[in-house]
């Protein structure tokens, strides 16, 4: 009766979905007891070894399921769950008996006359047959992990029942469980692209430093170039500059767009690394977030606030650029091997993206044994022929005509590979050739480590490789392609060569890993998503986050504090009972803290003072054009490489710009004035100051002793020199 009573109750506050329990554990006889010890396993562990898409189709072709009473072992009775006489979802619940473990000893065991209970479900559709009766099995198999949560998300599967020992005293009185609807997931996975979407835009707002050195220069004047028809393709006609930028044409040839669309400023040129950016983002977030909504979330997280690729957003620096290339190749790759419709068409999109990211930096390269590795595999099973014949076709003749076109230009068909030896060649004394070979030992052994360690992948790395071992029903070959491509762009970056003549390993510096980050972060989203769904593994990898914060002697250890404190947490509301795993808000808690935590130190850097004052002394610059007045213009060693750039490529004609150092070999015509442009914040940035620039601020003012203040705009300040320079 109070059953019923609690029944009605929970239907009229809008629980119309409970799924009501039979009585509950009743005496029973000798033969019940041995029938019950010939129990079949759980339903769980018989679904976990079904792959995936069979379970999908045997769902799809049995829509009827239903509910077969499993016997508790070792127990006084059975236990089953009647579903809803009008629809409803179809549940079985298997309850195992064990000693005090929270729900992960092993069934059949019991210590100091404690029961412990975990619980098992599978569960069916609406409109399911009568279930079975006298405990016999049911033909219809039981859907793995995945589908099940895609079934009973959401809804309430148990309902008010307890749990007693065959003494009869009253040991666990268990209420409801909710599984997150597929809805909610999404709705994590959109909060955290959200997220990651304005805190790209705040960071590229708030730590926008202009140019960063010559290479964003170098290619924002081939865009200004291209964009005017001067830009001149192959080698520089005057044989004056030997360039690999030059050859990036994905780069600057966007930049030309923007530029013809809003004029050449800083923002203008900056913008497609930052759609770049954005777009990697995007595009994780797309391809996951029906089938996968976590591993999006985490995908997003891990590499979208990741600092360097933060870093880079603001910068025109081909890296960023380069991995949303790399990313929607492999995007490609991995989605053409899931489908099997139109696989010329997936064939052709992987080539022309594989040449669109060789016509943004090199590096793709480091994805070809991956790519060579998975075709063999393929040959051998005899898999995706078409798709391989595709890419093949379709790269050849892609690549046959790059060739063609450099031979036509330079008469040599392997024009860029000699033009990136050339550049080995002049730059080898500080590379590992010459001026480092003493480290080259440390470099190809215990660096790339350390240096994935002060990163900040050493969290993203140790997630990846716990995925190894999945605790839930993926599909092995979702993470383990992803995994597998991480792993061999690592060992090229690791033991690989920049040059073909000699060996050079690459440079470690945070943005070269750019096409590494992707598959790394994903297979990492993997291994997070089986620790929010199972709260498994949580403080193993809060120990080892610890062990990695004692090696880092730099303030990354800071993160990896954090990420230890949130995984120390989530293993604390799971074993206080306050949050369970497999549930919207124990996921939440997990991916806000790891959001947090990777969002420290962007946030640190937008609170900085600029290091550049480029705004600044930008403004400057246009209130006093100091045209058409002729003149000289005494600026820094930094900005005597860019200056041109804060007038769209074409200074005033009557103005010429020099050295603060070359004051006393500049003469003055007569009618022409003398200036000082001073930027304290460049002149104090310790980047600049170390090799750069040898003078502060205060000793380049003391060479002009005569001068009067025009402007000043923050740390900017112009002068007007108005007797003989010193």
């Amino acid at each position: 009766m109070r059953r019923k009573q609690h029944s009605a109750a929970r239907q009229q506050h809008g629980h119309p979905q409970v799924v009501e329990p039979q009585d509950v554990l009743e005496e029973c006889g000798e033969e019940k007891q041995h029938q019950q010890r010939r129990a079949p396993r759980s339903l769980w562990d018989s679904a976990q070894q079904q792959p995936v898409e069979e379970s999908k189709q045997q769902h799809q072709g049995q829509r009827q399921q239903g509910v077969k009473q499993q016997a508790i072992p070792r127990h006084s009775g059975p236990l089953g769950i009647q579903p809803r006489q009008q629809g409803g979802p179809a549940v079985e619940i298997e309850v195992q008996v064990g000693d005090r473990g929270h729900g992960r000893a092993p069934p059949q065991q019991q210590r100091n006359d404690d029961v412990v209970v975990g619980f098992v479900v599978a569960a069916g559709t609406e409109g399911h047959e009568q279930h079975q009766q006298h405990g016999q099995p049911h033909d219809a198999q039981p859907r793995a992990d995945t589908d099940v949560l895609h079934g009973l998300q959401g809804k309430a599967i148990g309902s008010s029942f307890r749990l007693q020992k065959p003494g009869g005293r009253f040991l666990f009185n268990f209420a409801a469980v909710n599984l997150p609807t597929p809805s909610q997931l999404r709705r994590c996975a959109d909060v955290a692209f959200a997220g990651v979407v304005l805190l790209t835009l705040a960071y590229f707002v708030f730590t926008h430093e202009g140019l960063y050195a010559l290479d964003d220069y170098y290619y924002a004047r081939y865009a200004h170039q291209l964009l005017h028809g001067t830009f001149h393709l192959g080698p520089d006609p005057k044989g004056l500059l030997h360039d690999p930028l030059h050859e990036r044409w994905l780069i600057f040839a966007p930049v030309a767009l923007c530029y013809a669309v809003f004029g050449v400023n800083i923002i203008s040129t900056t913008l497609w690394p930052l759609l770049a950016t954005l777009g990697s983002s995007a595009l994780l977030w797309a391809y996951y977030r029906r089938r996968e909504p976590l591993v999006a979330a985490g995908a997003v997280l891990l590499l979208g606030l990741h600092y360097f690729v933060l870093n880079l957003s603001n910068y025109l620096y081909p890296d960023n650029i380069n991995m949303l290339a790399c990313l929607a190749a492999a995007s490609t790759l991995h989605a053409a091997r899931r489908q099997a419709r139109h696989p010329w068409l997936w064939g052709a999109c992987l080539a022309v993206l594989n040449l669109a990211a060789l016509l943004c930096k090199e590096t793709i390269v480091y994805y070809a044994p991956f790519y060579l590795g998975l075709f063999v595999f393929d040959l051998v099973q005899r898999k995706h022929q078409r798709f391989w014949l595709a890419a093949a076709g379709s790269g050849a003749v892609l690549l046959g005509f790059y060739l063609l076109f450099y031979q036509y230009q330079t008469h040599d068909a392997l024009y860029r590979i000699h033009l990136i030896e050339h550049t080995n060649e002049f730059l080898k004394e500080g590379n590992y050739l010459l001026g480092n070979r003493a480290a080259l030992l440390a470099r190809i052994s215990y660096q790339p480590l350390l240096f994935l360690i002060g990163s900040g992948l050493g969290f993203v790395l140790l997630l990846a490789l716990g995925g190894l071992r999945p605790s839930s029903g993926t599909p092995a070959d979702e993470r383990f392609f992803w995994l597998g491509l991480g792993l061999s762009t690592l060992a090229g970056y690791w033991l690989g060569s920049t040059s073909l003549a000699q060996y050079n390993p690459i440079t470690l510096q945070p943005r070269m890993l750019t096409p590494l980050l992707p598959p790394l972060c994903v297979a990492a989203a993997f291994g997070l998503r089986d620790v929010l769904q199972t709260g498994r593994r949580t403080v193993l990898y809060a120990a080892a986050l610890l062990l990695l914060a004692g090696l880092d002697r730099s303030s990354v250890a800071v993160l990896y504090f954090g990420w230890a404190a949130v995984l120390g947490a989530l293993a604390l509301v799971e074993r206080r009972g306050w949050l369970r795993p497999r549930t919207v808000r124990y996921a939440a808690l997990g991916l806000l803290g790891i959001g947090l935590v990777l969002a420290i130190r962007p946030l640190y850097f937008m609170s900085k003072p600029s290091v550049s004052a480029h705004f600044a002394q930008d403004r400057v610059l246009r209130r006093h054009p100091l045209a058409p007045r002729a003149g000289v213009v005494f600026v820094d060693d930094y900005l005597i490489g860019n200056v041109d750039f804060y007038y769209g490529f074409q200074p005033p004609a009557g103005l010429r710009f020099r050295r603060f150092w070359a004051r006393d070999s500049v003469p003055l015509t007569s009618g022409e004035r003398a200036y000082v442009l001073l930027n304290r914040a460049t002149l104090s940035n310790p980047e600049l100051t170390r090799k750069l620039l040898r003078y502060s601020a205060d000793s380049a003012l003391s060479w002009y002793p005569q001068r009067q203040l025009l402007d000043r705009d923050g740390p900017v300040e112009l002068y007007e020199v108005t007797r003989s320079i010193r």
